[in-house]
């Protein structure tokens, strides 16, 4: 594509210039699908894979199909062959609760601004499919096709009833936290 019809930042953020352009998502009130829960009977077992431990009593874990690695593939696919300036979020859209694609450890994943942009370009993103948080560079975020946001959030959080910490007090203390892992 020639850089004379790339769609500068202001003009992506209008919808009148967005014509013949990828749809994407560009405001926070917009939602990705919550995840796909099946109920499953008392005592059958089903294997998960835990993406984000802090406790037994939270953390976060996927189960289900491969559909994730799918949708990640496309996205890296995609957002790898993005011109540098292309899909960039626009400084008046970085708000708190907008769905976006975000690069870290050179993958692109989706994720939701958890809190209100700092002035130093640093932002804090909740990654839906693993279920961690983040702090990143707004220059590693673009804004989410709608097409990827259609796949239903991959990351649920979960907890082990009926266990209690050591000695009745609220908190886990580090050796078993570290057990837990």
């Amino acid at each position: 594509i020639k850089d004379e019809f790339l769609l500068s930042t202001d003009e992506l953020d209008d919808p009148i210039f967005r014509v013949n352009y990828p749809e994407v998502i560009t405001t926070p009130n917009f939602s990705i699908p919550p995840p796909k829960i099946k109920f499953l009977a008392e005592k059958h077992l089903f294997e998960v894979h835990l993406t984000k431990i802090f406790s037994p009593k939270q953390f976060w874990f996927q189960y289900g199909d491969e559909s994730l690695s799918v949708l990640m593939g496309h996205m890296n696919e995609f957002y790898g062959a993005l011109p540098a300036g292309d899909l960039v979020v626009s400084d008046g859209n970085m708000k708190k609760g907008l769905v976006l694609a975000a690069k870290i450890f050179n993958v692109w994943h989706r994720a939701i601004i958890a809190s209100e942009p700092m002035d130093n370009e640093e932002i804090f993103l909740f990654f839906v499919d693993f279920g961690m948080i983040d702090s990143m560079n707004w220059n590693d975020v673009r804004y989410l096709l709608k097409r990827f946001a259609d796949e239903p959030v991959k990351a649920l959080r979960g907890c082990l009833i009926g266990c209690k910490p050591k000695y009745f007090n609220n908190e886990w203390d580090k050796k078993s936290r570290e057990a837990f892992f």
